[in-house]
């Protein structure tokens, strides 16, 4: 197997901001590479400090431009943002030359909460974004007992599990989904998700959807919706 074979995605820790270039050259170092497939900014902010201070807006807009230096230099092969909001994102489009054209999008994303992402989705969709969701299972509340029973019953319906029927909802969506399991069969189920996208209909989506309610969806990770 050669390099090529390996997509290798890092992030750009809250407490690295002031140093966004000498943090990449260091994970360059640190896992023996010339170049990452994709670099994120983690947060929109830099860790211990108020979600107030002007000083977040500064460094990620200092970052932004730093990846995207490293891009043209070959250091990186994409770019990207997690946990950033519409308006973080407007700010890299209007302050900075670099714009976000291509680049990854990474968001909490589940039946739970999923309307954030769709916005994005649908605001920045013409500039070539891929959105990716994380949290995909709602830190475990999919398995939990109190797991809706449409899911269930879309479950048994589809002969699918739980997690194939949730994983196959995000990719006809058009979302990218990171899930991670060392469990072979558990792997398997997940690549298969891949070649299931024609198996829900549009009433089972439509249900799935309905999990959550607008203006009362649960976040159930970080909220980078106060940080300034």
């Amino acid at each position: 197997m050669t390099r090529l074979d390996f997509w290798i995605t890092s992030k750009l820790s809250p407490y690295d901001m002031k140093k966004p270039r000498e943090s990449l050259l260091q994970t360059l170092r640190s896992l023996q590479t010339d170049y990452l497939d994709l670099y994120l900014i983690h947060w929109p902010a830099i860790a211990r400090k108020a979600a107030s201070s002007p000083e977040h807006k500064r460094l990620r807009l200092e970052a932004w431009k730093e990846l995207n230096q490293a891009k043209r230099e070959g250091l990186l092969r994409h770019v990207g943002v997690s946990n950033f909001t519409q308006k973080h994102i407007q700010e890299l489009i209007n302050e900075t030359e670099y714009g976000i054209q291509g680049a990854f999008v990474q968001v909490e994303i589940h039946p739970w909460y999923w309307r954030d992402a769709l916005e994005i989705q649908t605001r920045f969709g013409e500039k070539g974004v891929s959105m990716v969701g994380y949290a995909l299972l709602a830190e475990g509340r999919l398995m939990g007992e109190n797991c809706p029973e449409v899911l269930d019953e879309i479950s048994e319906r589809r002969c699918l599990s739980k997690v194939q029927i949730v994983l196959t909802w995000a990719l006809t969506k058009n979302w990218g989904v990171l899930v991670r399991s060392e469990n072979v069969d558990h792997l398997r189920q997940n690549l298969g998700a891949l070649s299931l996208v024609d198996v829900l209909t549009s009433e089972d989506i439509a249900i799935i959807d309905g999990i959550s309610s607008p203006g009362e969806e649960d976040k159930l990770c970080w909220d980078p919706r106060h940080v300034k």
